[in-house]
């Protein structure tokens, strides 16, 4: 590099072409199964991968002295003064006038002329070495890309556009096929003759969709469909290095002079021709730039004269994983390459920035320096106005003019926030990571959230089918991999008779550069293929369901995305623990507690909590809207705010953890007890955490734990959550298992540790072999929440119900008069429903039961019922609650876990009962009732209806916990205040030193 080499901007030249190679070599590093020779080169370096360019090439393309290969936009981008790159001159009035001319004359096939800001666009990028178009979501970038395209070849120039993402290029790619197929089909003389009249038709001709060895041996020439003859194979340089899927006879120049446009992913553009390393392209049109990284970036660079870079850094970033930025954190303090900057200062080569794209960084090498360079396209014409209305205000500074036309009669905001209670976001194993895998590959967890997967199912299904009937084009996002890979089976199903096959595709991190990357991106679901990125209808699934820190699912890009790809509708289902306090307690009265919450404050850089400030938008747009649009609105019952009809008894789960123990304070179990206490039992009563000791086989038989010795080391530690038994004879009729989250994932454990699966058969054995109950999964088995690794192939409907356990049975209808007792398992990952019959009375009021499609779920007390039904049929040894002398301790403990015995309390009589234990006697010591009235009804749990004490009422909290209202009369005045069954009492005994605090 010679004399180019030197310090430029602070940073070392020599050092920042080492730095980029040292990345370069670290992200194309093959994966830890790859055998060299057959994945990869002997090297550990993936075949092809960039590092090639930075050994063998960037020297030549800094070098000045060689005309052939200097890349000067390169040269400039790594600090040198290039002037022609970093000032270019103004451009001549008078050829842009005939650009302009060439515009509005010879482009019949578009509708709509170019607004001011995409001509400009156009002019830039025809002269300036280097322009930047920033193009939000639906302001024509591609239109505007193609009459670029259109006009360089026009001028004899050869041309090339590329991008990372692979559906950019196919975007750009279907556009010039309906500018091909505009005028049908035709001769070459007939075609000849449209050239002079369509210059967009003349482009189309001249093209050939490259890329790929795969993709160039399909290439045709795009009016006669001759295959283009491309030779891939294995090239050597001079240098004696060998590269596989090189063009072999293909030179640049000759070939351009036939077909001087093409498309291509930036990683193939080189091996296109056999000269490809050493020849340039007049202009290179780089599509969704900001998803580019700089390695990729400075590669694309090096193949052009003139580069027209265009994207918009409030999409999607490039994908580099964690450990890859700490890797180069760690190379550039090591060799002190960015240490010199003024504090707070970033560089632009920094590849450890977080969300650094090419884009962002030739936004500071580049038009930082002469904004004159960058051209904003502002004229949005996709989504409806009210829905690109949130980005305008949010993303864009308001920046966009909205030209979206809207019919006469459409919904004013066809915004859907569909909310639920709780905190159902799941880790799991994605697919394709069973135990008999590789120990030595580490393997990245996902998420999932069942709930919002049952909304979808049980809420959603019809509305989507009706889309899928119509012809709209769908997509579901989420920012999980797992949560798509379980969407697919259900949507493919929903739709089968709806869509041709193959129309469900699954796209798998968008934006992803390297192939080895394990982070977490944007996933989508599609059905029907769509116009680049814009879709009919959009629903997001943020997965996460907690208001903690910045989950990346409430990310000012993922967000931005979403809403901006909804032409016609966006649908958002999410829970209210996601969302701020004071919306949580207009949408659903009441707060859920968060350990370490969201602040705005704390989020100087406008990056997160997107998700919270769609919702607010809604809501305010909603609010706002004048008496006419409200009734047009009203009009529109589907969008707006919605309450789940999908309840469950897990959706308290928020409300019921205690913060200052692990696990959640086994929540799950607390939702358990809490209706068991409220359901009719049928006179039997009910027993927490009971262990096999206290269990007996038959009236006279040996205890449970003495007859499972050989499948317990300790047999006397085995226990059920619950059991439901009858109090004179003992009998048990039911047990209760409350599987948390800790059944289906252990990120600790591995996706090979099968230790809980392993504890759950071993249990499910006892009771099949040992005890002969009948298993039971509560509601229909879906989305693997069965346990991991399941079998399970699901329907929706009774009769075509299966499952890959033939022991388990799923309908209470099931239960045979051999049956000793039911064996219930419930999880808490949100796969159930309406567990109980007062939850499903609740749901058939507002009528929940016209929205689900298939057979209901049955309930707790069905399976009760079909257990008590076997008992008259049947003549079944069965399963006895030990009683006697010897027994005296544990019937004592099992009498006061008892639900029957359990009576509210008023606070004199839980301040009684409280000071009983040494703990809360000395936080209560001198309290009296009115003191503690007053610290419930400042925590939130009571309020005073009317300001008036003498009419003290439990507020939703104070309900979810457990309290009710007691009232009556006393000297001539009726008064009521809370009482406290004795799980509130349990509950507030928790948390009585906030609450005394309050």
């Amino acid at each position: 590099m010679g004399k180019q080499v030197g310090k430029k901007r602070g940073v070392s030249r020599k050092k920042l072409v080492r730095y980029f190679r040292t990345a370069a070599e670290l992200s194309g590093r093959a994966g830890e199964g790859a055998v060299p020779g057959r994945d990869c080169y002997e090297d550990g370096q993936a075949f092809y991968s960039l590092l090639w360019y930075f050994r063998s090439c960037i020297e030549d393309d800094l070098d000045r002295a060689d005309l052939r290969r200097y890349a000067p936009l390169l040269d400039a981008y790594l600090g040198a003064d290039v002037d022609e790159v970093l000032h270019p001159p103004a451009i001549d009035p008078a050829l842009a006038a005939e650009e302009e001319r060439l515009l509005a004359e010879l482009f019949p096939q578009s509708p709509h002329p170019l607004n001011a800001n995409q001509r400009l666009a156009v002019h830039k990028a025809l002269h300036y070495p280097l322009s930047i178009i920033k193009g939000p979501p639906g302001t024509g970038k591609t239109e505007t890309i193609l009459r670029i395209v259109a006009l360089t070849v026009a001028r004899g120039e050869r041309v090339a556009v590329v991008s990372t993402n692979a559906a950019a290029v196919e975007n750009v790619e279907r556009k010039v096929a309906a500018a091909l197929a505009f005028h049908g089909e035709k001769t070459l003389a007939q075609a000849r003759e449209l050239f002079e009249g369509d210059l967009a038709y003349r482009a189309a001709c001249a093209h050939a969709a490259l890329g790929s060895k795969a993709l160039r041996q399909r290439a045709c020439d795009p009016l006669t469909g001759a295959n283009l003859a491309f030779e891939a194979g294995e090239h050597e340089f001079p240098d004696g290095e060998r590269i596989g899927g090189w063009e072999q006879n293909k030179r640049l120049g000759e070939f351009a002079a036939k077909f001087p446009f093409v498309t291509s992913t930036v990683h193939s553009l080189k091996k296109c021709f056999v000269d490809g390393d050493v020849e340039k392209y007049d202009l290179l049109v780089m599509d969704e730039a900001s998803q580019t990284n700089l390695i990729v970036g400075v590669v694309a660079m090096s193949c052009a004269r003139r580069m027209v870079l265009v994207g918009d850094e409030e999409q999607l970033p490039p994908v580099i994983t964690d450990e890859h930025c700490a890797q180069m954190r760690r190379v550039s303090d090591e060799s002190g390459l960015f240490k010199k900057r003024k504090r707070g200062e970033r560089s632009p080569y920094d590849i450890s920035r977080e969300g650094l794209s090419f884009l962002s960084s030739c936004y500071e090498v580049f038009s930082d320096r002469n904004p004159e360079l960058r051209t904003m396209l502002t004229e949005h014409y996709r989504c409806h106005p009210a829905i690109i209305g949130f980005c305008n205000e949010a993303v864009y500074g308001n920046e966009l003019t909205v030209k979206t036309p809207v019919r006469d009669g459409n919904v004013p905001c066809p915004i859907r926030i569909c909310w639920y209670e709780g905190d159902y976001r799941e880790g799991t194993w994605p697919p394709g990571a069973p135990p008999e895998e590789d120990p030595n590959k580490k393997t990245r967890s996902t998420c999932v959230n069942r709930k919002q997967l049952a909304i979808l199912r049980e809420e959603e299904a019809a509305h989507l089918r009706s889309l899928a009937e119509r012809g709209k084009s769908i997509c579901i996002l989420s920012p999980f991999k797992g949560q798509i890979y379980l969407l697919k089976s259900f949507v493919q199903r929903l739709l089968e008779d709806v869509v041709p096959e193959g129309a469900v595709e699954l796209e798998v991190g968008e934006g992803e550069e390297f192939e080895t990357s394990d982070l977490e991106q944007v996933y989508t679901l599609t059905v029907h293929r769509s116009q680049g990125q814009e879709f009919d209808a959009v629903y997001l699934l943020p997965v996460e369901d907690g208001n903690w820190e910045w989950p990346w699912s409430q990310g000012r890009r993922l967000v931005n995305v979403a809403a901006s790809r909804a032409k016609e509708e966006l649908c958002v289902i999410l829970s209210t623990k996601l969302l701020d306090g004071e919306v949580q307690e207009r949408l659903a009265g009441r707060q859920a507690y968060v350990k370490k919450p969201a602040k705005a404050e704390d989020d100087p850089r406008n990056q997160e909590m997107f998700v919270r400030k769609l919702v607010e938008y809604a809501h305010r747009t909603i609010e706002g809207l004048s008496s006419e649009e409200a009734e047009l609105q009203r009009s529109h019952p589907w969008f707006g705010f919605h309450h789940s009809v999908v309840t469950s008894i897990f959706d308290d789960i928020p409300f019921l953890q205690n913060p200052r123990k692990r696990g959640g304070d086994h929540a799950p179990e607390q939702c358990i007890e809490r209706v068991l206490m409220e359901m009719d039992l049928c006179g039997l009563t009910c027993a927490k955490h009971v262990t096999f000791d206290l269990l007996k086989l038959g009236k006279e038989g040996p205890r449970l734990s003495e007859c499972c010795e050989e499948e317990y080391r300790s047999s006397s530690d085995a226990h059920f959550d619950f059991v439901v038994f009858d109090p004179a004879t003992g009998r048990v009729a039911m047990a209760i298992e409350a599987d948390g989250a800790q059944h289906r994932f252990d990120r600790k454990a591995g996706p090979r540790d099968c230790s809980r699966k392993l504890a759950d058969d071993r249990k499910n054995a006892v009771v099949r072999d040992v005890c002969h109950a009948t298993l039971a999964w509560l509601g229909l088995v879906r989305d693997g929440s069965l346990h991991p690794g399941s079998s399970a192939q699901v329907r929706t409907d009774e009769a075509e119900y299966r499952t890959g356990w033939d022991d388990w049975v799923h309908f209470p209808k099931e239960v045979g008069p051999d049956s000793s007792f039911v064996f219930l398992r419930i999880p808490s990952d949100g796969s159930t429903f309406w567990e109980t019959e007062a939850l499903k009375r609740a749901a058939v009021r507002v009528g929940a039961d016209k929205l689900i499609d298939g057979y209901p779920p049955p309930t707790i007390e069905a399976y009760l019922k079909a257990q008590l039904r076997a008992f008259e049929a049947g003549e079944v040894a069965g399963l006895y609650v030990a009683a006697g002398k010897a027994e005296k301790k544990p019937r004592r403990r099992l009498e006061r876990a008892a639900m029957q015995e359990d009576r509210p309390m008023t606070i004199t009589g839980c301040l009684e009962e409280w000071r009983r234990d040494p703990r809360l006697a000395a936080l209560l010591e001198g309290m009296e009732a009115k003191d503690l009235n007053a610290c419930l009804l400042r925590a939130g749990y009571h309020y005073l209806e009317n300001g008036d004490w003498s009419q003290r009422k439990p507020t939703k909290l104070g309900e979810g916990a457990g309290m009710s209202t007691h009232s009556g009369e006393r000297a001539g005045r009726s008064f009521s205040c809370p009482q406290y069954s004795q799980a509130a009492r349990d509950f507030l005994a928790e948390r009585m030193e906030d609450i005394l605090k309050a």
